[in-house]
C-alpha cells in the first residue's frame, strides 16, 4: 500500500524545464511573489527565467528559445499566439522636487513641457506614448532614450527628468518614502496592454500553464492594491475574471 502511494504521487508531480521571458515592467514585482508560490509547489520543474525587452524576447519565442514570454500588445507575428492577461494604467514618475502629490492624478498636458526618459524605438510603448503625446498636445523639452529600467528609476530620483511607467512596475514604490513621485495619468488614462505570446502550433505545456496561473492571481492581487490606493474615479475597480 505505502509504495502504491509513493508510486501515485510520484506520477502527480509536474516536473520538466520551462524557459520563460520577461519584460522589466513583470520582474520589478510581480515575478519574485509568483515564483515563490510556484517554487513551493511544483519543486521539480526546473525554471530558465530571461529578463529583456520585448523585440528581443519576441524572437526568442519564435525562434523555440522561450515557451512563453509576457510582453506589451502588438500587432503581432506570423507563428505567435497571444492572448491578453492585463490592461493596466500607465503613471507618470517624477522626483518629489517637482512639487507633485503621491497618487493624485495628473493630466499631462498641465505637467508640460516635460523632459521625459523614453523606451528606444523598437519597443511597442514607445509609439503608444508618441501617439498619446501627439493626439492630447503634451509639451515635450527633452528626450533621453534609456531601456534600462534600474537606470531610469535612479535617473528621476537624482534628477528633474520623469518617465511614464506601469503600474505594475510602480506598485513596488506604494509604502515607500523614497523621493519618487507615483502619479496616475488621468484625463484622458494612457493604458498599456501586456500579452502572453507563445508558439502558435504548440500547446503550452503544464508546467507553462501553471505557473502562468499564478502570475496571474499576483497580478490581479496588485489591481486591486492600485485599485484601493487611488480614487475609483481614476483606477475604477473591475470584476475578476472567472477561474479556469
Amino acid at each position: 500500500d505505502s509504495a502504491g502511494e509513493e508510486v501515485r504521487a510520484f506520477g502527480s508531480r509536474v516536473t520538466g524545464d520551462l524557459h520563460i521571458g520577461m519584460i522589466p515592467t513583470l520582474t520589478r514585482a510581480a515575478v519574485a511573489p509568483a515564483l515563490e508560490k510556484f517554487v513551493s509547489h511544483y519543486p521539480d520543474v526546473r525554471l530558465h527565467i530571461v529578463e529583456g525587452y520585448s523585440g528581443a524576447l519576441t524572437d526568442m519565442v519564435q525562434n523555440g528559445d522561450l515557451d512563453f514570454a509576457v510582453v506589451p500588445a502588438t500587432e503581432g507575428r506570423v507563428g505567435l499566439k497571444s492572448r491578453l492577461i492585463v490592461r493596466d494604467r500607465e503613471m507618470l514618475v517624477s522626483n518629489a522636487r517637482r512639487g507633485l502629490k503621491s497618487f493624485a492624478p495628473v493630466r499631462l498636458k498641465d505637467c508640460g513641457p516635460l523632459k521625459i526618459i523614453l523606451p528606444g524605438r523598437g519597443n511597442v510603448r514607445r509609439r503608444n506614448i508618441e501617439v498619446y503625446f501627439e493626439t492630447h498636445g503634451i509639451e515635450v523639452a527633452g528626450i533621453i532614450e534609456m531601456d534600462a529600467m534600474i537606470s531610469t528609476l535612479q535617473f528621476v530620483l537624482c534628477s528633474d527628468w520623469v518617465a511614464i511607467l506601469s503600474g505594475l512596475i510602480c506598485y513596488a514604490d506604494i509604502g515607500r518614502s523614497i523621493g519618487r513621485i507615483i502619479s496616475p495619468i488621468y484625463d484622458p488614462p494612457l493604458i498599456a496592454e501586456f500579452v502572453v505570446i507563445s508558439p502558435a502550433r504548440r500547446t503550452l505545456p503544464t508546467q507553462a500553464q501553471l505557473f502562468l496561473e499564478i502570475l496571474e492571481a499576483e497580478i490581479a492581487r496588485i489591481q486591486d492594491v492600485w485599485a484601493q490606493t487611488i480614487q475609483p474615479a481614476v483606477f475604477p475597480m473591475r470584476p475578476r475574471r472567472a477561474s479556469r
